[in-house]
């Protein structure tokens, strides 16, 4: 299911700079809406970050056995965007 985006949305969209916030009142659930490329940058800001850690507590030997292959499977299946096509 890809939902549409009402022209009230998309109006909103166009008037705000950086991600937009929005409340459905239904489920009082409130929600973040930001173009595509900007959560693919977020996405691959936080993957940097993590590893990044995992670098530095190599670095200072407070490391654990880790499976390489398994570390990056995992690192995919949480940050890859999900292809709704």
């Amino acid at each position: 299911m890809e939902p549409l985006i009402t022209s009230n949305l998309r109006e909103a969209l166009q008037q705000q700079v950086g991600p937009l916030e929005v409340h459905d009142q239904l489920t009082n659930r409130d929600y973040i809406v930001l173009p595509k490329e900007d959560y693919q940058k977020l996405v691959r800001h936080e993957f940097r970050q993590w590893l990044q850690v995992g670098i530095d507590q190599a670095e200072q030997g407070v490391e654990a056995e880790w499976d390489t292959g398994e570390f990056i499977a995992e690192a995919r299946r949480r940050f890859q965007p999900r292809d709704n096509s």
